[in-house]
């Protein structure tokens, strides 16, 4: 953990120095991120956007902090963006999958995590989401196989075995 406080003050610092230097509202944004206010990191780093619409950075910080608010279309805007600015990055894709999959659009997640897999066979949080979008699709079989994935790739592997393991049992109860 950082000096959360500390990297707000300088960067506070360095803003009042110089009010359209993009890099220190978007570090103060990341530091009000972290620190769980995400309100006031939204705003920082829609400065920085503001100041420089090409920080693609900032527009998928903004998209995260957008979901820990639970605000998942304008989370999705944000990540939209940065696939339309960065289309062979797969955490983009991955990104924009939870966005739908936090708002119960499972349909619409599906392709972001076939898109970010197809571009990184092993990206583990990849596999993950989508392991729990077919959970939430009812596809258990692609689901188990993905959670079984996540622990050869070293995910959590408690979390995915349970989740594997939950999977399999209500499986053979409903065979």
């Amino acid at each position: 953990m950082g000096d959360y406080a500390r990297a707000i003050a300088d960067h506070t610092q360095a803003i009042s120095l110089q009010p359209d230097f993009a890099g220190a509202y978007y570090a103060r944004g990341e530091a009000h991120y972290n620190q769980r206010d995400y309100q006031r990191g939204i705003a920082d780093l829609s400065q920085a956007i503001t100041l420089a619409l090409e920080f693609i950075g900032a527009h998928s910080l903004r998209g995260h902090a957008y979901i820990r608010i639970e605000d998942y279309s304008r989370a999705v805007v944000d990540h939209d963006w940065v696939i339309e600015h960065g289309p062979y990055e797969p955490a983009a894709y991955n990104n924009r999958c939870w966005s739908y999959f936090k708002a119960c659009e499972y349909k619409q997640a599906l392709p972001d995590c076939e898109k970010a897999l197809a571009l990184a066979p092993d990206y583990v949080n990849a596999l993950d989401s989508r392991a729990r979008v077919y959970m939430a699709l009812g596809r258990t079989e692609g689901a188990i196989f993905d959670f079984e994935r996540t622990i050869e790739l070293g995910l959590d592997p408690e979390l995915s075995r349970q989740a594997a393991a939950e999977l399999s049992e209500q499986t053979s109860s409903e065979g």
